[in-house]
């Protein structure tokens, strides 16, 4: 349906688990290594079938009593593995530092984490999913922030910060944000992840303006 009315799907997310029992991936867990290969075959189906071009990986949420080196480890194994497939494809593979209260948190909690992971896999195919409400829950700047991590940028999301609402509910200047990703060469989607507090049509009227 979404090909036929001419709309274009950017990215997708491969099955993360039950997140109503805190899963987010499981990636850094060698015991479902087989269902994280299965969960990213049937996302590489989709993405054909739409032509989307990037798929989000979730890595899981950190365990106790195994070490993050180890727990990277496993991860980075994963993403080398399913880089090749992106090759193959035409499909990058996104990992994404996510802000959630400890302990456990997420393994990726912060922009760096991400970054660190992405250079230890060294493949093209893998990049960052910027979320600008993930990266000020950490603490950083979401708009400036962006001059560093430009190079590994490979899909966009906004949510205004604090409260996840759409622009002008929190303190991200949606239109510096943008301008920015522009400065630093993005040419991208810039995907919408905000929870609307009236409707989403009425929380749309920013792009009037």
């Amino acid at each position: 349906l979404v090909v036929e009315l001419g709309l274009k799907v950017t990215a997708i997310n491969a099955f993360e688990g039950n997140l109503n029992r805190g899963e987010r991936g499981f990636l850094n867990q060698p015991a479902r290594r087989d269902g994280a290969d299965a969960a990213f075959a049937e996302a590489v189906t989709l993405a054909n079938q739409t032509g989307c071009s990037a798929i989000h990986v979730l890595v899981g949420r950190e365990l106790p009593n195994v070490s993050r080196t180890v727990q990277l480890g496993y991860v980075g194994a994963a993403l080398r593995d399913y880089s090749a497939v992106g090759e193959a494809h035409g499909i990058d593979i996104l990992v994404e530092a996510i802000s959630m209260p400890t302990p456990p948190g997420y393994l990726l909690q912060t922009p760096e984490a991400a970054a660190s992971l992405i250079d230890d896999v060294n493949s093209s195919r893998v990049r960052m999913l910027y979320d600008a409400y993930h990266v000020a829950s950490c603490g950083g700047d979401p708009v400036a922030d962006l001059q560093t991590y430009a190079p590994y940028l490979g899909h966009v999301q906004y949510a205004d910060h604090p409260g996840r609402g759409e622009p002008g509910t929190g303190t991200v200047d949606l239109w510096a944000f943008v301008d920015t990703l522009s400065a630093v060469g993005y040419e991208g989607a810039i995907g919408l992840e905000y929870e609307p507090r009236t409707s989403s049509i009425e929380s749309l009227a920013f792009l009037e303006a």
